[in-house]
Formats: C-alpha cells, structure tokens, sequence
C-alpha cells in the first residue's frame, strides 16, 4: 500500500501535474470568475490537506498535499521575480553572525523579550517586528542593532512588504529567521537576497518556498517526524521532498512565573486547564475528566480561556450530561499578549497562576494538546498528565488520538501513548502524594531545560554549521569584503 501512496504524492511534484492544475484553474477564472475559484481551491485545500484526511483526525496536516497545494498558489499568485541568493560565506566555527528575525513579536509566546537579551553580544541582531493586532513589540528596539516596525504585513505583495525586503537585503545578513507561518513570507522569501532563510515552525505547518534553507521544527504529528535532517512520512515510508528539517527545540517564555513550591500535600482537589477552549473540548479527553469528577464529589474542574462560541457550549453540555455540571466553572478569557513594554498586562494571567497553584492536576488535552499552556502548569508545581505521539512502524498510516507532540516537554513518569492509560496516570496525579511530588519535581527541571534561552542561539549556530556543511558550501569567500558592504 505504501508504494501506491508513494507514487501518487511523487505524481504531485511533477511540473507536468502542477502546470495542469494551474491551467484548470485559470480556466475556472475564465468560466466563473477569480473568486469562484479562489473559494474551490480552498475548499479542496481544507479538505485534502487540513481535515485529516485520509484516515487522520480533523487537525491533522497532509504534509504532501499542503505542499501541493502551497506551490499552486504561489504559481497562480504569479508572486515578483525572485531575487537570487547570496552565496553564503565561509565561517569558522562559532564566528559571529548577522541574524535577522522576522514575525509578530508582541503575540509570539515563544519570543519574548528575555530572549532577544540573550542573543549573543558578538552578534549582529536585526529585528522585522510585523503589527500583531493592533500591536508592536517596541521593547525589542534598545536590543537590536537595527529595530523595524512594520505595519499592515497582512497580505502578500503590498508596500511594506517590500520595505521590509530592501532593509533585510541592506542588512547584509548570514540568516534571516522568518516565524510562524504567514502569507506574506513568501512574498519576503522573493525579495530579499539572504544567503540563509531559516523558517522557524511555531507548529509543524511549513513554508514551501526554494529559497528556505532549513526549517527548524520542535513538533511531530501523527505519520510525519523527523529522521535525518528530513520530515519522514510513515505512509510513503519516505521523506517529504523538499528543504531540510532540523529537530530544534523553541524557548518557552517563562512570562513573570515564579516557579511554584507547593506540594501535593498543600493543594486542593481540582483540576484546571487553561488555554484555548477548543483544546479542552474534546469529547473523548473530557469524557476520563468528567469520570473522575463522578467518582469523587469534592473534586472541582475549573477552565480559562478564549472561547470560540462552541467549546464552552460543549464542555458545559457535556458535564450536565454526566452530572457533573455544579463542579465544572468557567473562570474567563486572558490575554497572552504583551504591552509596549514587554509585559503581561491582564489581570486574568494572575488569576490563572493563582489556580495552577492551587491544583492538583493540570491534564494536557488531546487529541490537540497545549504547549505554552503545558509549560506554565508544569513551572507551577501543578502535575500534568501527557498523551505523546507514537513514531515506531506499527503506528505508520494509522489514526492517533493524539495529532502532535511537543517532546521536548515530555516526561517520561508523566506520559502515557494509549487513552487506557491517561485515566490511571491522573487518577495517581489526585491520590498518589509521593507520585505526584515526584512528576512535579521531574516536570519543573523539564520546564527550566525549555528556558535556556542562549541555547536557542547556540542551537542556531549549529544548524547553520551544519547546513554550510551539508549544501556544498565553499569556504573560499572573502568575508572581509562581504562585511565592507553591511
């Protein structure tokens, strides 16, 4: 069977296949009109490369046909000429850098402040601060050698765009980390001549563009994991074609948390999840919480997040089903989002690490679990129960209940890959006090390992090492007079 799938995803790297399917939507443009076609070819991406299909959970991400459909885009966007790349310069190991950053800074929980101050002092930091809703991370600028704000990047191809793209392109930079997954990104890739694109996944969604050299990945989804330097998919049981894929790790943001030393002994019974409601309302997750609930009547659930005018709804729903409803509170919405001084200023972020101090069991979801949300029960002392990804053969094409990981947050005491297990595990979070101190102690190393913020750096040092060493880079460049134009 994998060789069929093989052969079909193989099909859609053709030129001859893209060319095709360009040519029958130009004739759908002709026929219906642009919008008309515009709204199929997003339908068929939502269902072909988003839904889960074949065989997966809705969340789950073709990886072949999301590229496909990525590079069809960009055919018919007919995007600005590409501008051709520097050559890369030689390097010698552990040498300075000229690192440009890219993304929505003020809404990025993986970039804070602390951050940027750890970027190493013999370095060259360049800062593109893209408006994240109505916002700009302004407290970037004194650490930056350069700062620039760049306003209304919502769509490809519009003038901020290419401002942006000629300052990179003055900068002179060895890297250009372009965050997160946007569509104007494209449009930057084409216009700046960086010798060293870096696209660095928030989530596993990656950026179908020649000119990124590498993309640096900290999470796995169901049948796509990396293996050498590749996305490797378990139903081709080949690599994704296109630019390499570094396993990294990305720097959790502590966000004013002083790490909790409460114990077991001296917390309530009750269970908290904050983050995304959607995440929680999972029928199937909130089915092992509400029996818990039902085997012991002084146990309380309690819930805070951002709604998304269904999961409240759900969760609520489900909980007066199995009787539980008075002991299932909704405490509210917080925002994650940082002032112009780089600070958290909601009040209802205190009032979510005043419940994860109180709490016994703070649960990972599935079958999407949480990430910031994950890290801050765990530097809080409050015990969290995770349902990991499978990656060995048996599990290849097959359905998870789970659809990514975050491994680098995984303990072992505290994870579990069948839902028969995830019951057990937090019913010892509740009752177990010697189990319980020992995940929280074991998950706050974990956490502290996730803020080693130079080693993010020192990670980025590595990969780009390791990408000049692998591309056929020479090292025969004259450096000094590169470092002349900058």
């Amino acid at each position: 069977m994998y060789r069929w799938w093989r052969l079909l995803y193989g099909a859609l790297e053709s030129r001859v296949v893209l060319a095709c399917a360009a040519a029958a939507c130009r004739l759908i443009d002709v026929c219906a009109g642009a919008d008309r076609r515009r709204s199929l070819v997003a339908r068929a991406t939502h269902l072909l490369a988003y839904s889960g299909w074949p065989g997966h959970q809705r969340g789950w991400i073709n990886q072949h046909l999301a590229r496909f459909f990525s590079r069809l885009d960009r055919r018919l966007a007919a995007p600005v000429a590409s501008v051709p790349r520097r050559s890369p310069l030689a390097r010698a190991t552990g040498s300075p850098l000229r690192v440009g950053c890219y993304g929505r800074f003020s809404g990025l929980l993986s970039f804070p402040k602390e951050l940027f101050e750890a970027f190493p002092r013999d370095w060259s930091l360049h800062v593109y601060d893209v408006e994240f809703q109505g916002r700009l991370a302004r407290y970037l600028e004194p650490i930056a050698r350069e700062y620039r704000a760049i306003r209304g990047a919502t769509t490809a191809f519009d003038q901020s765009n290419a401002e942006a793209a000629a300052a990179i392109n003055r900068a002179a930079l060895d890297v250009l980390l372009l965050i997160g997954y946007k569509t104007e990104v494209y449009d930057i890739a084409d216009r700046v001549d960086t010798p060293c694109i870096a696209h660095v996944c928030t989530g596993i969604d990656l950026i179908h563009h020649d000119k990124v050299a590498f993309h640096i990945c900290p999470q796995l989804q169901a049948d796509y994991f990396m293996e050498d330097d590749q996305l490797f998919c378990g139903t081709t049981r080949a690599p994704l074609p296109g630019s390499p894929v570094y396993r990294g790790f990305i720097p959790c943001d502590e966000r004013g948390i002083v790490p909790s030393r409460k114990r077991w002994r001296s917390r309530e019974n009750l269970i908290v999840f904050h983050g995304s409601l959607y995440k929680a309302a999972s029928p199937a997750f909130l089915a092992q919480i509400y029996q818990l609930l039902e085997a012991d009547p002084s146990l309380e659930f309690a819930l805070m997040g951002r709604d998304d005018r269904h999961a409240l709804q759900l969760i609520t729903s489900l909980a007066a089903k199995a009787g539980v409803g008075s002991r299932v509170h909704y405490e509210g919405a917080y925002s994650a989002t940082r002032d112009a001084d780089g600070r958290l200023d909601d009040p209802g972020w205190q009032k979510v690490l005043g419940l994860l101090e109180r709490a016994r069991l703070a649960p990972d979801p599935w079958p999407v679990i949480g990430w910031s949300a994950r890290f801050e029960a765990m530097l809080m002392g409050a015990p969290t129960v995770h349902l990991a990804l499978r990656t060995d053969p048996a599990s290849w094409g097959k359905m998870q209940p789970v659809v990514f990981d975050s491994p680098q947050l995984n303990v072992d005491i505290g994870t579990v890959t069948s839902t028969d297990d995830y019951l057990p595990m937090c019913r010892r979070c509740l009752y177990d006090e010697a189990f319980a101190d020992r995940l929280a102690i074991e998950q706050q190393a974990v956490a502290r390992r996730s803020t080693d913020l130079p080693g993010y750096w020192r990670q980025l040092s590595d990969f780009y090492d390791h990408w000049l060493g692998t591309s056929g880079v020479t090292r025969r460049h004259d450096e000094a007079a590169h470092r002349a134009t900058a």
